[in-house]
């Protein structure tokens, strides 16, 4: 009898994925980034919004501003897209295991 509940002990224990701790924090920290990319989306868009509210008063400031809007967009599309890939790791861990 125990020899067979240690059988099936053992069988769970090859089926049951594991995660490793700094699975879990890499995970969580994927999650604060994703979080904070959201926030800089949303205030991303609510200087665009101001910027152009303030059309007619500041063409030339208004061209240095969306060039510097264009930057912070590839910037965060930058790390959005490293924060995917970091995510689509961990999930082929998470279920690989």
């Amino acid at each position: 009898m125990s020899s067979n509940v240690h059988d099936l002990l053992s069988i769970i224990e090859q089926h049951t994925p594991v995660v490793s701790d700094a699975e879990i924090l890499m995970h969580q920290q994927l999650e604060r980034y994703q979080i904070q990319i959201n926030s800089l989306q949303n205030k991303i868009s609510l200087v665009k919004q101001f910027i152009s509210q303030q059309q007619p008063f500041h063409q030339n400031q208004q061209q240095i501003d969306q060039s510097s809007m264009e930057h912070i967009y590839r910037f965060v599309e930058y790390y959005r897209n490293q924060i995917d890939q970091m995510k689509k790791k961990l999930y082929t861990t998470e279920h690989n295991n």
